[in-house]
């Protein structure tokens, strides 16, 4: 009887034990935590998908990669694709491996599908981009644009301008980065310095020439526009039909009780000849082959523009909606103001993309650059609060 006791006993220590050994690796095994924050050198952004992690490894969303670096993504037959301007990483649902530009890479996580989105290892898609992802705590801080170094000359659209200047300056503060210069003339300018690769990449506010003149670059519409028939706050003509203005900027109607206004000899101020805001109101209004009447005022920038029918009683003018304040007056075309809405809509007659032009692929500075203006911060913060049309 004894000895059975004894048995009895050993045995059950020893499924204690047992069980115990097993349990180990269980209470070892910690749960991902989640991310509560995300940011791109310094930018939060919006998660749609709250990230979680485990050890050095952040898991997150295609749309949340979007937001964070201006990419485009895509999820088909159980692949994701991220592809930024200067590179295309392919990760699989489930798989240990991505590719980048073609080239087989190790992952640190599997993709995994949470909320029926797919959910991407960030420290791997970061290093495959040239950047980092690391995890502070809550936090899963990105850096991509603050690697930008050793300079990036970027020069031309003065309707631009104002969009990458802003978009510079930013970047030139982030830990990290530095030399990012932008300068403008006009469109025709900074098209013919990226061809001669006096500048990284130009300022575009046309679409390129089709004559072979302006063939070996690539373009990258970066926001989006509509160019406005402007005139004095004074002046008491609101509208005009698209004949009308065809006729006041080619000079067959010279006086504004022409039109319904107050008698006076109306001044037209234009754009130089290499000035894509001109060549778009030659194509988008005139029609190809006619010009602006000959004697008219050539301003050499949007701002100039401006500022010239806002001291001119009797002035018009055309320019960028994002230059437009209270110092001039928006006319309406056919009846339809000049808006974000009506250029989205196509309704608003003189619509159009602003572009950064490159020789070939741009450097890799330069393709960070342009991520950085698709990306959400830039869209929202810059383009939009600056008057122009988000992408």
């Amino acid at each position: 009887m004894k000895v059975v006791l004894r048995r009895s006993i050993a045995l059950t220590l020893a499924a204690i034990l047992l069980a115990s050994l097993f349990a180990v690796p269980v209470a070892m095994a910690a749960p991902a935590k989640k991310i509560k924050t995300v940011s791109v050198d310094g930018i939060k952004v919006t998660a749609d998908v709250v990230p979680t992690a485990k050890g050095k490894t952040a898991m997150v969303s295609l749309k949340t990669i979007e937001r964070a670096l201006g990419a485009k993504t895509t999820y088909k037959s159980k692949k994701a694709t991220i592809k930024t301007t200067l590179n295309t990483v392919v990760f699989t649902l489930g798989k240990k491996t991505c590719t980048v530009n073609g080239k087989s890479v190790k992952v640190s996580q599997a993709p995994v599908l949470v909320k029926k989105k797919i959910m991407v290892p960030a420290d791997t898609l970061m290093k495959a981009l040239g950047g980092s992802a690391k995890i502070s705590g809550t936090a899963l801080n990105l850096t991509y644009f603050g690697t930008i170094k050793g300079g990036l000359k970027v020069h031309g659209s003065s309707t631009l301008y104002p969009i990458a200047q802003a978009a510079s300056t930013k970047i030139n503060k982030m830990k990290g980065a530095s030399g990012v210069a932008v300068t403008q003339l006009d469109s025709g300018d900074g098209i013919k310095q990226t061809i001669a690769g006096t500048v990284n990449l130009g300022m575009a506010s046309r679409e390129l020439k089709t004559d072979g003149s302006e063939s070996g670059l690539t373009t990258y519409a970066v926001a989006k526009d509509g160019i406005a028939i402007i005139v004095n706050p004074k002046n008491n003509v609101s509208a005009l039909s698209k004949q009308q203005a065809v006729d006041i900027f080619m000079g067959k109607i010279t006086d504004w009780s022409q039109v319904g206004g107050a008698p006076g000899a109306i001044t037209v101020f234009t754009r130089e000849a290499q000035s894509g805001t001109l060549g778009t109101v030659v194509d988008l209004l005139l029609g190809k082959g006619n010009s602006i009447k000959s004697g008219a005022t050539v301003k050499n920038s949007s701002g100039l523009m401006k500022d010239a029918v806002a001291k001119n009683a009797n002035g018009i003018g055309f320019d960028s909606i994002g230059f437009v304040d209270k110092s001039v007056k928006a006319v309406k075309l056919d009846g339809v103001a000049p808006s974000a809405a009506t250029v989205k809509s196509g309704k608003y007659l003189m619509g159009r993309s602003l572009y950064i032009v490159s020789k070939g692929q741009p450097v890799p500075n330069g393709a960070k650059f342009i991520d950085f203006l698709k990306s959400d911060f830039a869209q929202k913060i810059i383009v939009q609060k600056l008057g122009y049309i988000v992408l």
